[in-house]
């Protein structure tokens, strides 16, 4: 029996963490004895103990309560107690892993993988990190990750081709790519639920736009985008998602945006949902508008629930995507094209039907969560 310990900073649940419940949900237990670690208390802690998870939790320290993507050398120069923080929350999570003595310390985001690194020194325990965010290249995130693994090797599993290429050489040298795994979504209640919630007419076209509500997912260009069908036509923009990491006023900027463009009625914010089965089932198409994407679980998850998608033509999309088969793809950064191909989809039923049926057919195979989980595991048993 493998001993893992699940480390991830927070407790809130995003992309990440979903995937981490996914592989939680179809580890094989009689190989892995699992255990999640991590600061602060939250949604993701009530999940894993739904799934027989033991837990354990550290104190989050200010720092890097705030420390959010590429952000760190900020809050170096900006924060006089960060070295202090950042050294006592080392302590702890070393103090936590002498104590329980794990086989492996898997860390699931960025920010776990520096804490874990620098915490795990000196121990027998062997170190892996779930690579799950792409840097600016010569950016100081991607310079310390590069450092910090120099010394630590890590073995690493990154989600996508995408994230492996954009990764420091030392790393990719002893990484592997392992897709994110991704379960079927039950529409409980169908298509009827939400529209009802929101006072949509069963014949009134949707488009759905899920994850975080951070700026770097491009939800402000999407609302001035999709103001000129909204207002014409009468379509809804519906969110799923909600504003993490310390943003909590992004949503309220959001809605003045909405105001100011006078199309509030058809535009709504559903905060984050349990539900997103249902979610998928009473929207007509997905549009992902975040660049760069790592992989674009998102997009994974409406295909299988038969929802055909939008995204742009660049980052984790493409290989989620293909073009005019499993979903549209726009030209990166155009807000506005990225629209027209959710409209186009929206006003031709037969090759909205098609997309959906053939995107459904290959994420069956291709975003199998007990194949990932294999694959998780055997890096375990060779490491």
């Amino acid at each position: 029996m493998i001993r893992v310990l699940l480390f991830n900073y927070s407790s809130e649940i995003g992309g990440a963490e979903a995937s981490l419940l996914t592989y939680m949900r179809y580890a094989d237990r009689k190989k892995v004895d699992l255990t999640l670690l991590t600061c602060g208390s939250g949604e993701l802690e009530g999940y894993a103990a739904d799934l027989k998870v033991k837990l354990l939790r550290a104190v989050p320290h200010m720092t890097f309560g705030i420390w959010k993507r590429d952000s760190l050398l900020k809050i170096l120069f900006t924060h006089p107690l960060a070295v202090v923080d950042i050294v006592r929350q080392i302590f702890e999570i070393r103090a936590i892993i002498k104590k329980n003595r794990p086989d492996i310390l898997h860390c699931n985001n960025p920010k776990s993988a520096v804490i874990g690194a620098l915490a795990a020194i000196g121990t027998k325990v062997r170190l892996i990190w779930h690579v799950r965010d792409v840097f600016p290249k010569r950016s100081f995130a991607v310079f310390a990750l590069g450092a910090i693994s120099a010394v630590v090797k890590p073995r690493s599993i990154a989600i996508s081709s995408f994230v492996f290429n954009s990764m420091p050489r030392n790393m990719q040298k002893r990484g592997q790519i392992v897709s994110n795994g991704v379960s079927m979504m039950p529409a409980v209640k169908g298509r009827q639920k939400l529209r009802t919630m929101l006072s949509i007419a069963l014949n009134d076209k949707i488009v759905l736009c899920a994850g975080r509500l951070v700026e770097w997912k491009g939800p402000e260009e999407l609302i001035k985008a999709m103001t000129p069908f909204i207002r014409s036509a009468g379509y809804h923009l519906v969110f799923a998602g909600s504003a993490t990491y310390g943003n909590a006023d992004y949503v309220h900027r959001l809605k003045m945006e909405c105001m100011q463009y006078s199309v509030t009625d058809n535009v709504h914010f559903l905060g984050y949902r349990s539900d997103m089965g249902d979610v998928y089932a009473a929207a007509d198409v997905l549009i992902l508008a975040s660049r760069r994407e790592p992989f674009g679980r998102v997009l994974a998850e409406a295909q299988l629930a038969g929802l055909p998608c939008v995204a742009y033509e660049e980052g984790g999309a493409i290989e989620i995507i293909t073009h005019n088969e499993t979903g549209l793809l726009a030209e990166p950064g155009n807000a506005a094209d990225l629209c027209r191909k959710a409209i186009h989809l929206l006003e031709d039923p037969i090759l909205l039907k098609r997309i959906a049926i053939t995107a459904q057919t290959k994420a069956l195979t291709l975003w199998s969560p007990k194949q990932s989980a294999r694959k998780i595991e055997e890096i375990y048993e060779n490491q």
